[in-house]
């Protein structure tokens, strides 16, 4: 799953790896944020961006075998971030 924020907005990519290593989108999401949220902090975008890009999601990585594997930016916490996927998905990543 790639994210990413911005000031205006907040998008999410879930992918899958195929056979030949290659990546291939399975679905995508994105809304805009509320005027409270562009005030935000960039991290704590990020982080909601996170949260919602799992929320869209949840279906489908339910219905697949996955690995999750995590690169942060600097501003964000692992254990966070780790705590969020582990609520959400039941799912540990590293």
């Amino acid at each position: 799953m790639n994210t990413d924020a911005s000031g205006r907005g907040s998008a999410g990519e879930l992918v899958q790896t195929d056979r030949d290593g290659g990546t291939q989108t399975v679905s995508t999401a994105s809304r805009g944020l509320t005027q409270t949220e562009c005030r935000d902090s960039a991290a704590s975008r990020e982080l909601l961006t996170i949260v919602l890009a799992l929320d869209n999601f949840k279906p489908l990585f339910s219905a697949m075998q996955s690995n999750c594997a995590l690169t942060l930016q600097p501003s964000l916490s692992l254990a966070i971030v780790q705590l969020l996927l582990t609520a959400s998905l039941g799912v540990l990543c590293r």
